[in-house]
Parts: C-alpha cells; sequence; structure tokens
C-alpha cells in the first residue's frame, strides 16, 4: 500500500506564498490605519441631544388595534395599532414602552402577541421618549439566508468559494467600515472612492489567487479601468461632453463595423479629442441656443446606426 503523501506544513506554505502573505499583511495594516482614521471622532457636549436608536422589541400586548381590511388596497390592511412590547436590545434593553404600529400600503403590517419588530426610539433633549414600529425583525430570516448562501459558496467553490467568501467579507467591511464613515467626515467622494475599490480589488483578488502572474495582471487592469473610468467621469461630467461624446461613440462604432476593427476609430477618437479642445465655445453655445437640433442629430445617429448594425447582422447570417 502507498503512503499518504502529507501537505507542506505551515512553514513551507508560507516561504512559497511569501509574496501573498507579505502583500495581505501590508493590507491588513493599511486597513487598519484607514479605520482608525475613518472612525467619527466622539463630541463633548454638556446638553442632551436628540437621537434615534433603531432596538429590537418583542410583542407583549395588542392595546388597541383599528386595522381592517381596505379593498381599495388589495384588501390590504390600514389603521394603527397600540402596543405594548419589551426592548430586547439597546439602552432601554428590558423596558416596557407602549409604541404605535402605523399599518398601510407604505408602512408595515399588523403585528401580533409574540412578534418581535424593529422599533425607532426617539429621545428628545427635554427627556421625552417616543417609539414606533419600524418594521418586522428579519433578523433570523436573514441569518438563514446568509447560513444556506454561505454552505452553497463552500460546497460549489470548496476552497476558492470559502477564499472568495473573505474577499467578500474584507469587501464589506472596507465599504462600511471605512467608506462610507470617510464620506460622513467629508472626505473626497471620487478619490476616495477610487482608493477603496483599488484596494478591494488588489486584496480580493490577492486573496483568491494568491500573488502570481496572472493575479497581478489582473490587479494592474482592475485598478487600471478604475483609474481610468474615474478620469473619464471627471472629464465628461457634464451635459455637454455627455451628448457629443454619445453621438462619438455611434459614429466609432460604425467605423469599426466598416473598418472590421479600431484602426479607424482610434485615430478618430484622437483627432476629435483635439479639434474638441479648439471648438469647445462654439459647442457649448451651439447646444445652448439648438439643443433641438442635438438631439435630432443623436436620433438621426442612433437609427443609422441600427440600421447599419441590423444590416451588417442580415449579410452575416445570410445563406
Amino acid at each position: 500500500m502507498k503512503k499518504k503523501t502529507k501537505g507542506p506544513g505551515p512553514a513551507a506554505w508560507i516561504r512559497e506564498n511569501k509574496w501573498t502573505c507579505i502583500v495581505l499583511a501590508a493590507a491588513l495594516a493599511v486597513l487598519l490605519a484607514a479605520r482608525l482614521l475613518a472612525a467619527p471622532v466622539p463630541v463633548q457636549s454638556d446638553e442632551p441631544e436628540n437621537r434615534a436608536d433603531y432596538e429590537s422589541a418583542s410583542v407583549d400586548q395588542i392595546l388597541s388595534d383599528s386595522t381592517e381590511k381596505d379593498p381599495a388596497s388589495d384588501n390590504g390592511y390600514r389603521g394603527e395599532q397600540l402596543l405594548l412590547v419589551t426592548v430586547r436590545s439597546g439602552d432601554y434593553k428590558g423596558q416596557q414602552m407602549q409604541v404605535y404600529n402605523y399599518v398601510g400600503p407604505l408602512y408595515g403590517g399588523p403585528l401580533k402577541v409574540g412578534d418581535r419588530a424593529t422599533i425607532l426610539i426617539s429621545t428628545y433633549s427635554d427627556g421625552t421618549v417616543n417609539a414606533t414600529v419600524y418594521e418586522f425583525d428579519r433578523l433570523l430570516p436573514l441569518c438563514i439566508v446568509l447560513v444556506l448562501f454561505i454552505a452553497a459558496a463552500v460546497a460549489v467553490g470548496g476552497r476558492t468559494g470559502i477564499k472568495s467568501l473573505v474577499a467578500l467579507a474584507v469587501t464589506l467591511v472596507c465599504l462600511f467600515g471605512v467608506l462610507l464613515p470617510s464620506l460622513m467626515k467629508g472626505a473626497n467622494t471620487l478619490l476616495m472612492t477610487f482608493i477603496v475599490c483599488a484596494y478591494v480589488a488588489v486584496v480580493s483578488l490577492t486573496i483568491v489567487g494568491g500573488v502570481r502572474k496572472k493575479t497581478v495582471c489582473a490587479m494592474l487592469g482592475a485598478v487600471a479601468g478604475t483609474a481610468l473610468a474615474l478620469l473619464f467621469g471627471l472629464l465628461h461630467a457634464n451635459l455637454v461632453q455627455g451628448a457629443y461624446c454619445f453621438l462619438l461613440g455611434l459614429l466609432q462604432g460604425c467605423f469599426c463595423r466598416w473598418g472590421g476593427g479600431v484602426r479607424y476609430a482610434m485615430p478618430m477618437h484622437i483627432l476629435f479629442n483635439g479639434v474638441s479642445y479648439l471648438i469647445m465655445g462654439w459647442i457649448e453655445s451651439t447646444l445652448a441656443l439648438n439643443a433641438p437640433l442635438f438631439c435630432l442629430l443623436g436620433f438621426v445617429a442612433v437609427g443609422v446606426s441600427v440600421w447599419l448594425f441590423r444590416r451588417d447582422t442580415v449579410a452575416k447570417t445570410a445563406p
């Protein structure tokens, strides 16, 4: 009988994947530093402030119920309930409160004794506390869906599925732990979004594929694509440029069809960008004065492009 060969030990694996370990360690340090910089600064104030908290609660008793079916809304319930609930989380945990549950097409449905719900507790500076039902407590169904998703990813993808889940977790941490807090503190939206997207691309590809030639190429492509998208948005983020860039795209598509490639479209794009800087003032004034003319030209260009593409497709599929 052949003896089963043992896999490489941790030390051998680290030596074999040292660059992957270095990149991930550096990424972890950058993430911790970014989180510290993005963390909100607590504001000390002697005066009480208004605040709103979303907490979990369970319905103990229905004090009043005016809900009834409304034929105008497909027999959905409409009205309100006054409930006695016990708060299950937050500063008011264990306390009983009277809360209103507004029922209707734009709100939730009626609740029964024993149901769990998410309530909005509004605390005002004068000490007044008001609570209303926000929505059903969907924590348990969401946990079940999450467990099924993780199990399916592991069952189908194996080790790659586990790595993908870790990469997804890193993405969520970057989104909710770094990007959103940074934007709330006043960071530049486009620059911060680009940095987080580039970071997520590099870290995710490193976790899934390690530091290999293919993954490095994929990282560079992802970062370069994000940078070009950012640059394109900065240069074309207005109605005027959006209008004529749309027409240019259609025209270049026709050139690609006619010429069988991009060898004609690329020089035309370069020439168009150069000339556009010389006649930018004329284009803006023309668009402002003759907007219907530009719209008409756009519809004509769309029609001609669709006709050419359809004719080309029919010619290729004809016997």
